[in-house]
């Protein structure tokens, strides 16, 4: 990681809430955020770590980072192609964050069952995909799992816009990730006009999970990181904790809707 922001109880945690960041964003930007959905859930340590890679957009004097850097060599005229470097790309910054979660939580003696993972726009996706293949406890997102735009190498610069596409992400997930005795917990944010969301394909990978959906009405992709978001995320994870170490609710994958 570039950069690692913690807050917190730094010492001796009962759980770990670890944020990832948005693309074209800083770890930084964040801890106002974290702090808000965050509040209130005792005993935890608070962790927001920046992509190792700079954005191309923003000046190199105050650099911006994506976790998503993508080659741009192939035919980005062809869904596969983009597919399989989409793929590539995430397959390797997954790699890097499950070693990087292993040795945090081997650092603070606690497991995935004392993890909770946060995502923002494109954090999401490594939220939601570390945390269901992991079965953290549980996952919360804003604005996600959004699709990703393409970067395009001969012109330097990414195709598709802030909507870009749907690469199947909901492969990384494995079948068996859905049959755990205790499965990982989401709370999903977002606006009911979000160009950047297949609001279907979510809704299939997140069939299999006990999700609670929140809809903002109206409510465009950029407009859903608000007070309002991260304390619809906050009491969630304050009811996530609860559970965890007072009464548990035992295995239920039934799906809450709420409009906010």
């Amino acid at each position: 990681m570039s950069r690692v922001v913690a807050f917190g109880k730094k010492t001796n945690p009962n759980i770990i809430v670890v944020v990832f960041h948005a693309l074209s964003d800083r770890a930084g930007d964040n801890v106002a955020d974290a702090k808000m959905c965050t509040r209130g859930v005792d005993g935890a340590l608070v962790v927001l770590p920046q992509s190792p890679d700079e954005c191309m957009w923003g000046p190199p004097e105050n650099p911006r980072f994506d976790w998503l850097v993508q080659r741009g060599t192939q035919d980005t005229a062809d869904y596969a192609a983009n597919k399989r470097e989409m793929h590539r790309v995430l397959k390797a910054r997954m790699a890097q964050v499950n070693e990087w979660l292993d040795q945090l939580l081997q650092r603070h003696g606690l497991t995935n069952s004392e993890l909770i993972l946060v995502g923002y726009s494109q954090g999401a996706i490594l939220a939601a995909l570390l945390g269901a293949t992991r079965n953290v406890l549980g996952v919360g997102l804003a604005g996600g799992v959004p699709n990703q735009g393409i970067f395009k190498a001969s012109i330097d610069a990414h195709i598709g816009g802030w909507r870009g596409w749907w690469f199947d992400f909901e492969e990384f997930i494995p079948a068996s990730c859905y049959k755990q005795e205790r499965l990982t917990k989401f709370c999903v944010v977002n606006g009911t006009k979000d160009g950047c969301l297949n609001m279907g394909k979510n809704a299939q990978m997140f069939a299999g999970f006990p999700t609670t959906w929140h809809w903002k009405k109206g409510a465009a992709h950029c407009d859903i990181f608000t007070k309002g978001s991260m304390t619809v995320i906050r009491k969630w994870m304050q009811s996530v904790v609860l559970t965890k170490f007072g009464k548990s609710s035992g295995k239920n994958t039934a799906a809450c809707t709420h409009n906010l």
